[in-house]
């Protein structure tokens, strides 16, 4: 299991743990994890990453 994946399966539980705990915010909760699972998952797949090499002038 990737590092991403270890953390993303960390931050599920742990927003679900707080769900159970505050009912009155699981909806938001939930939702915002959604939210970051999907944007995760464009990084993860979408986005090309560079390195630039500057040389002072």
């Amino acid at each position: 299991m990737l590092l991403s994946e270890r953390k993303k399966t960390g931050n599920r539980r742990r927003a679900e743990r707080l769900a159970r705990q505050r009912p009155e915010t699981a909806d938001s909760l939930l939702e915002y994890m959604e939210r970051q699972e999907s944007e995760s998952e464009i990084f993860e797949q979408e986005v090309t990453g560079a390195v630039w090499l500057l040389q002072r002038a």
